[in-house]
């Protein structure tokens, strides 16, 4: 894997503003009315993690409580140094779900791909591989992949930087941002829970569906997604406006993102 110049600045506060040009936004505060009363709201009330919490339900609240407690302190924050700061990505590749339900496998593979544990699944090709991860994560007919399945799923396969889910009701712009970016940032390539009619290239074409995020570009504000999907129309990769990325599990209620923050 390439060797990345990244700089981190640990232990700033969410209302620090960076200063340099090229990362020309802001890290808001805290949005007055989140507390961890409505963060645990929006969680119960998901039928996602109502699923984790059924089968799983310490693990469900472990994950639940990280999430409050991560959204309630305050954070990391990039700054750059150089201008390769403003770049921050997973060395990955591109694979194309196996049917019509696998998009989660085929995210999780390019992601434990870009942490470089892609030759710890079983299986002695792709496909293999893929079927592998499909059964380990449950995926079937009618429910396609649970989120939290997606998640511990990776965790399986990654020991360090592991990943949480974080729901789309309560995570602010800055936090996504901030988040993604620390998140590539570790090799840990974000996986959003998506709904494609908010991403211009599905052209309205609209349906429930995970996609994995390779890259986050400052300069010019956009991300690269690699999009598995088995309808060549939508298959491959894809670079969009992060507002794209960020408003596909936003904007409808009960969606996420998969990441390490």
């Amino acid at each position: 894997m390439r060797k990345k110049t990244i700089s981190l600045i640990c232990a700033l506060t969410l209302c620090f503003t960076l200063s340099s040009p090229a990362l020309a936004f802001n890290i808001e505060e805290k949005t007055p009315e989140l507390t961890a009363d409505s963060i645990r709201d929006a969680y119960l009330n998901s039928e996602q993690f109502q699923a984790h919490l059924r089968d799983d339900p310490a693990g469900a609240m472990q994950t639940l409580n990280h999430v409050i407690d991560r959204l309630l302190t305050p954070s990391a924050s990039p700054m750059q140094t150089t201008p390769e700061d403003d770049y921050a990505w997973v060395d990955t590749v591109l694979v194309k779900q196996l049917n019509s339900i696998s998009c989660g496998p085929a995210c999780g593979y390019m992601a434990i791909y870009g942490a470089g544990e892609a030759s710890s699944i079983p299986g002695s090709s792709t496909t293999a591989k893929l079927q592998n991860l499909a059964s380990e994560m449950g995926t079937a007919s009618g429910v396609g992949t649970y989120v939290y399945r997606v998640a511990n799923t990776l965790n399986d396969y990654i020991s360090t930087y592991q990943y949480d889910y974080f729901s789309g009701d309560v995570l602010s712009e800055s936090n996504f941002r901030l988040y993604a970016y620390n998140s590539l940032a570790h090799d840990r390539a974000p996986i959003l829970h998506a709904r494609t009619e908010y991403l211009s290239y599905y052209n309205g074409h609209a349906t429930g569906h995970y996609i994995t995020v390779a890259d986050f570009d400052y300069d010019t504000m956009t991300m690269e997604l690699y999009d598995p999907n088995n309808n060549s129309r939508y298959y491959g990769i894809h670079t969009v406006d992060w507002q794209e990325a960020y408003d596909c599990f936003t904007i409808p209620s009960g969606r996420y993102v998969i990441l390490y923050a």
